[in-house]
């Protein structure tokens, strides 16, 4: 008869212990899935931050592209907001508001004598920014970007 309890009690030790088995082991899945979920998330935000990057590195690319920001600072417009699809799939992901160029600095430019340096050309400083912001995702960024620009010699630097 003891023999018989004792082969009783070891299937229900057995029993026990594959149970606390089964439960580490669920627990070791779940824990793997979390960080799975969580290494993606990181990834995804990454992405976005990048995308929000080339958004707003593409508009003031179109600001630098043209001269006409920079001579006609005091009356280009305050902002511009335009709607950009970084990553090519038909659908507008960011909205990319660029801001006018603001003068930083303005000196003659070198390499001319003192009697010419009242007709030399200016050497203008300027700073382009420009504010990308995701409206599903969340993603921002504002970019700033110096310059120098050789003007003719009327440039002022006007900041408005």
């Amino acid at each position: 008869m003891t023999h018989s309890r004792g082969l009783r009690r070891q299937r229900g030790a057995t029993l026990v212990i594959a149970l606390i088995f089964l439960v580490l082991v669920t627990l070791f899945a779940v824990s793997g899935v979390n960080t799975g979920v969580n290494n993606l998330r990181t990834a995804n935000n990454q992405q976005m931050i990048v995308e929000a990057e080339f958004a707003a590195q593409q508009q003031v690319e179109s600001v630098l592209n043209s001269v006409g920001p920079f001579e006609n600072a005091a009356t280009t417009p305050a902002s511009t907001a335009v709607d950009v699809d970084a990553n090519g799939d038909g659908y507008n992901d960011f909205k990319v508001t660029t801001y006018r160029p603001k003068c930083l600095s303005i000196v003659p430019a070198p390499g001319y004598s003192y009697e010419f340096a009242s007709s030399a050309p200016k050497d203008t400083v300027w700073e382009v920014i420009s504010d990308a912001k995701d409206a599903v995702f969340g993603a921002s960024i504002s970019l700033r970007q110096g310059v120098k620009i050789r003007m003719p010699v009327s440039a002022v630097c006007v900041n408005p």
